[in-house]
């Protein structure tokens, strides 16, 4: 079931973007009309330096600005890309609105202020298939100095396309293939288990793995009635959240036994 697989997909940025920023899921932008996103992120003062984080690949330099991320299994459609622009820039305008606050705040006996100017935060948009009519239409194009696969747009927003199929193969895309269709997202795992025993990326990427091996079982067949489908999505969503909990604590724990057998 897609919810399941949408689940497991946001953790998997989670856990890549974990290390430099701090990242929020299903990120609240308007109550009023419950927009969300997928994926929100803003950068760590003490983000590490890329050589200590060097399995991340692309992912460390999506993260250098604050952002959103929204996940497609794929091809979205330009009304979906234009919702997407919506959540992007009703959070810019919650962001900036919370930055004058805090400054008027801040300075209060102050005679003249500098008004806070927040940045429009970055929207990646995880493409499973090619959205022709959305690139045309936003008339994104390739990105200079980065991986085959990337799309930009630069004008009053920064607005990204990642067509995942179109990335190429390396250890650069990994954890973004991750987030692909289960072809694409196979092969990721084939080159990750293709790494020698002793590789750092190996054993940081170890505990994905194990999760995606878990949660991306055989689904059920479907339930006859839409109550019954609303049923069987809250289970499969508790039970994942269990599995990964437990595999996750599983992992680190063998990490850190073998750290003590081999010190």
């Amino acid at each position: 079931m897609y919810a399941v697989h949408d689940f497991f997909t946001k953790h998997i940025l989670e856990e890549a973007f974990d290390p430099l920023s701090v990242v929020e899921l299903e990120k609240v932008i308007s109550p009023a009309d419950e927009q969300r996103a997928d994926v929100y992120f803003e950068p760590r003062a003490d983000r590490p330096p890329y050589a200590v984080v060097s399995y991340l690949g692309t992912i460390y330099r999506m993260a250098e600005r604050r952002g959103l991320v929204e996940l497609f299994s794929s091809s979205p459609s330009p009304d979906e890309v234009r919702r997407c622009l919506r959540k992007q820039l009703q959070l810019h305008q919650v962001l900036q609105t919370k930055a004058q606050q805090a400054q008027q705040q801040a300075q209060q006996q102050a005679q003249r202020q500098a008004q806070a100017q927040i940045p429009v935060p970055d929207l990646w948009l995880l493409c499973a298939g090619r959205p022709d009519r959305a690139l045309a239409e936003s008339k994104a194009l390739p990105a200079r100095d980065w991986p085959s696969g990337f799309y930009v747009h630069r004008g009053l927003f920064p607005l990204w396309f990642v067509v995942l199929p179109e990335l190429p193969l390396g250890p650069e895309t990994r954890l973004l293939r991750l987030c692909g269709k289960p072809a694409l997202r196979d092969a990721a795992i084939a080159e990750i288990e293709q790494l020698e025993p002793d590789s750092p990326a190996r054993h940081r990427l170890l505990s994905v793995i194990l999760v995606m091996r878990k949660l991306f079982r055989p689904e059920p067949k479907a339930p006859k009635t839409q109550k019954d489908t609303q049923n069987q999505e809250a289970l499969l969503m508790t039970e994942a959240r269990r599995n990964f909990e437990r595999f996750r604590q599983a992992v680190y724990q063998k990490g850190i036994t073998q750290g003590i057998t081999q010190g």
